[in-house]
């Protein structure tokens, strides 16, 4: 952030903070619903968004996940209708992103679109080229498996604990730990958990 700011204070004009509160709730508006990105290419762009939303909702999603590891209280189950409906709409968005980053990650590193190279006519060190590529590596394995190990963990609760009828993509993955005794399952759950939390 630091190399960030200086790049950013590097500009001929000052940065204005003037009505900043406006511009902040403008910028939030702009971010959850992604109206800037949805203008072309709507798959792509609907690809895009669902990473996008899904960063959005893990910051709650982790503040939860540590009370949750650390009090064994879970607030979204507590919480009746609100909390039913806050699973969902994470079990949803888990799969959606992980499966748009695949997807991107496909995109860049095997198809290597040309909507993805820089033509002659952008200026820009040459030698920057392998840093974006390893940065948009970290940041796809990052997605994939802080939102993958969740899920995991997600799964092999419901198959220690039940069905969850508002978490339908973890209730059918908890399939694969059928056959395996509790024990071992709250050991893989923990092991789990603390990798999602482990690798912010």
């Amino acid at each position: 952030f630091g190399t960030m700011i200086q790049v950013i204070n590097r500009g001929k004009d000052k940065l204005y903070l003037d009505r900043i509160i406006s511009r902040i709730c403008i910028a939030l508006i702009v971010l959850i619903s992604q109206k800037t990105v949805l203008k072309s290419r709507p798959i792509i762009s609907i690809l895009h968004s669902f990473i996008a939303w899904a960063f959005v909702l893990y910051m709650i999603v982790n503040i939860l996940d540590v009370i949750y590891g650390f009090t064994m209280m879970s607030l979204s189950h507590q919480l009746n209708i609100i909390g039913n409906i806050y699973r969902l709409f994470v079990d949803i968005f888990s799969v959606a992103a992980v499966v748009a980053t695949a997807f991107f990650l496909i995109r860049r590193f095997i198809i290597s679109s040309d909507y993805l190279k820089y033509h002659e006519n952008i200026l820009i060190d040459k030698s920057t080229l392998s840093s974006i590529r390893q940065d948009s590596l970290i940041v796809g394995f990052f997605i994939i498996l802080h939102i993958g190990f969740r899920f995991i963990g997600e799964s092999i609760a419901i198959q220690i604990e039940g069905i969850d009828s508002w978490q339908p993509f973890a209730s059918y993955a908890s399939v694969i730990w059928i056959g395996i005794n509790a024990n071992t399952l709250i050991m893989y759950q923990h092991v789990a958990w603390w990798i999602a939390i482990g690798l912010i």
